[in-house]
């Protein structure tokens, strides 16, 4: 690894997890977040940032991962040691580069053109990007908030985390050609390619400019956890969208954009982007897209904002929509030769099905006989009956899919591991929640 940079690591386990808490420890480095947790068998991959400070030490250096386990058993193996290279330059290997959005066109008028600038790694502590004409024009003038404009230079500082960020360029009339040329500043400027490309760009009379805009928004299916939709554009440029449940706030292009709306969990909000560049019908330009991981039986308000290849923005589109409700919960009986105690055959479900145990509800229980017409004609069976439950924001696998795996062969295997006294030749029973 190269000082003063921030790594990614993929963490992964081999099956979906529940309280399962992984938390790294190593010197003269940090992490975020300071620990993992794999719950409610929603991912098997997270990702865990590492911080390599300018001020470490050329050396080798170990990571090692605490586990811990919320479950009554211990699932899961201890975590081997992860042991890293800390250099300051890594030779032959290029260094993380600053890409500044290429772009041709500034118009004058109203409105600021924004230039997005991405760092391939974020800085382990800062580092500043000094954006500068080639030619001195007060005409032409900059802005790192859009909201205080200034003669260039600019400096636009990315800190540990930011990855993404733009910057203002506003035109007045009888402002001229010019180029952009970039230069680093700062404790981990040394660390980046320094080798930032030039950005000539022509400026242009807004009275030149086409209209650029939204032409339509089509729903075209909406079932419990995904809304999919077409949208058209005039012309080639990016869509942006935001969908949170329906409340009274204000919406700003600015919130679209960034995918944070004012008073809203961001936890609730769904973000998007998406370059539209092929062309449809009419002579204009569509995406289908899919929003997903929404919430059951919920009405959803979603806005859409564009910016076309230019810089320029559309006007904001609007519309609701509801989702379906859940799909019903199913009944699953699991049959045993002993009396077991519930929390364990909850546990045990949750393991071999690998779902969140908060999905799962225990029903009732009785011992019943096994008929004439059996094998095991007078064998006492203790019949446990639970209720899987759909999940509000992803009920794909439905209760009925998930509760299905149970008559496979290789789930009551598992399962039997957990619960010895499970009676699989009994029959596991699928039924229907039913409303009383």
């Amino acid at each position: 690894m190269r000082k003063g940079i921030v790594y990614e690591v993929e963490v992964t386990v081999e099956e979906q997890a529940n309280g399962l808490t992984l938390t790294p420890e190593g010197s003269f480095l940090t992490f975020e977040p300071e620990s993992v947790t794999f719950d409610g068998y929603s991912s098997d991959t997270t990702i865990v940032r590492v911080a390599v400070s300018s001020d470490v030490p050329d050396g080798t250096y170990t990571i090692k991962w605490q586990k811990t386990e919320s479950g009554s058993t211990t699932s899961y193996l201890e975590v081997e040691d992860s042991v890293i290279n800390v250099v300051s330059d890594m030779a032959g290997l290029p260094k993380p580069k600053v890409l500044v959005e290429d772009f041709k066109f500034v118009w004058t008028g109203n409105y600021a053109r924004d230039v997005f600038v991405t760092l391939t790694n974020d800085p382990a502590t800062s580092v500043t990007l000094i954006i500068n004409l080639a030619a001195e024009d007060s005409l032409l003038q900059g802005s790192v908030d859009n909201v205080i404009y200034n003669n260039f230079p600019l400096t636009l500082t990315f800190e540990k985390g930011e990855t993404v960020k733009p910057f203002y360029v506003y035109a007045e009339g009888g402002a001229k050609d010019n180029t952009f040329i970039y230069a680093l500043e700062g404790p981990s400027a040394s660390v980046y390619d320094e080798n930032i490309p030039d950005n000539s760009f022509i400026v242009r009379q807004e009275s030149e400019q086409n209209a650029f805009a939204i032409i339509s928004q089509i729903t075209n299916s909406i079932n419990e956890n995904e809304a999919q939709m077409t949208v058209t554009l005039s012309a080639i440029g990016t869509l942006y969208y935001v969908a949170f449940p329906t409340s009274d706030v204000a919406v700003k292009t600015s919130g679209i954009i960034n995918g944070h709306i004012d008073n809203i969990n961001d936890d609730w909000i769904r973000w998007n982007k998406f370059d539209i560049e092929k062309i449809g019908s009419s002579n204009a330009y569509s995406k289908t897209i899919t929003i997903d991981g929404l919430i059951s039986q919920t009405k959803y308000s979603v806005y859409f904002v564009a910016r076309s290849a230019f810089g320029r923005y559309s006007s904001m589109l609007y519309n609701t929509f509801t989702t379906l409700a859940a799909t019903p919960g199913v009944n699953i009986l699991i049959p045993t030769l002993q009396e077991v105690d519930t929390d364990e055959l909850k546990q045990a479900l949750s393991l071999t099905l690998s779902i969140n145990p908060d999905r799962i509800y225990f029903k009732q229980s009785e011992t019943y006989s096994e008929g004439s017409g059996s094998e095991f004609f007078g064998t006492d069976v203790n019949g446990y009956t639970f209720i899987i439950a759909p999940s509000p924001t992803d009920n794909s696998p439905t209760p009925q899919e998930i509760a299905e795996l149970m008559l496979t062969s290789d789930k009551k295997t598992k399962f039997q591991t957990y619960i010895p006294s499970f009676f699989a030749r009994a029959g596991v029973r699928i039924t229907e929640v039913r409303d009383i």
